[in-house]
């Protein structure tokens, strides 16, 4: 069985690859960074590289002719950038899943999961509008997506950048200390991820279960560390105070398992108040600590 994963040399990705090495026959790492493919190739014997950009869907069409699987996790998703170069992120975000999904069926592709991201719910900026258009081409084309947060230690993530600041003893730059967002470890993402591919039937999207930290806890857990201070920047364009998992809508009308709220499945909840809100499920000083710990010394 052969596997694609397209934003293969992303943090995400990468990590992602690794993961499915130990699944599948073979797991291609699909993306246009050419310096990035050719570190993770040799870092990794266990996987294959292309040089392939999402956009060119001849291009993807041929190249997927024969595999089984693609996990699409290309996309631009730092949110100051997009608000300033929104044709390049819809290209990216939205004609790039078209065209994945485009060539999926070309293909007769088993599976294709697309990755997504909490700021599609309710989209206040660039990025997550795009996200939700790639999630609505994806689930009216059968296939599914896997919405989360926040990966703690991934590319452009607060936390590395907070931890690289520390490091060097600088002050942190502060949006707002009481802002709340969801969060999760790549090992547990990639995870999750794989565990939808081998779930799901036809579309829809699961949305992985995630509790949220606060900001001022994160800030804090650096400062008390490293002996640093902090300056209040303020919210940047397109920033939420709190962020959500779901709509409304999609909390009254979903299933879920263990792991997962599944929004577009036949079964509902028989509790229709799911917390979907990152205000809602904050942990405590201590937990967040607990986790920040574990994420940065990895």
């Amino acid at each position: 069985m052969r596997a694609v994963v397209t934003g293969g040399a992303g943090s995400i990705g990468s990590e992602l690859c690794r993961y499915l090495a130990a699944k599948y026959d073979e797991v291609v790492a699909l993306d246009n960074n050419i310096n990035e493919l050719t570190r993770l190739d040799r870092e990794n014997e266990d996987m294959d590289i292309a040089n392939i950009d999402v956009r060119d869907l001849e291009v993807l069409k041929n190249f997927l002719e024969s595999s089984d699987h693609v996990y699409h996790v290309a996309a631009l998703k730092h949110g100051p950038s997009s608000e300033n170069f929104p044709i390049t992120t819809y290209e990216t975000n939205v004609k790039g899943t078209e065209n994945i999904v485009q060539a999926a069926k070309h293909n007769n592709i088993e599976t294709l999961v697309n990755i997504s991201t909490n700021k599609a719910v309710e989209s206040s900026n660039v990025m997550g509008a795009t996200k939700l258009i790639g999630e609505r081409i994806v689930s009216n084309s059968g296939f599914c997506n896997v919405r989360f947060g926040n990966v703690a230690m991934s590319n452009g993530a607060v936390i590395p950048y907070f931890q690289k600041l520390a490091e060097k003893g600088e002050d942190l730059p502060v949006t707002s200390p009481d802002m709340t967002r969801f969060f999760i470890s790549k090992p547990e993402v990639v995870k999750r991820i794989y565990e939808v591919s081998e779930l799901y039937e036809g579309g829809g999207t699961f949305v992985i279960k995630m509790h949220s930290l606060k900001l001022d806890h994160i800030a804090e857990f650096f400062e008390e560390k490293y002996s640093i201070g902090r300056e209040i920047v303020g919210m940047r364009p397109g920033e939420k105070k709190h962020e959500e998992l779901m709509t409304k809508y999609e909390s009254e009308t979903c299933s879920e398992n263990e792991e997962f709220f599944i929004i577009g499945s036949e079964d509902k909840r028989d509790d229709q108040n799911a917390e979907r809100s990152s205000e809602e499920v904050v942990v405590e000083k201590e937990e967040a600590y607990e986790f920040l710990e574990e994420v940065t010394t990895d």
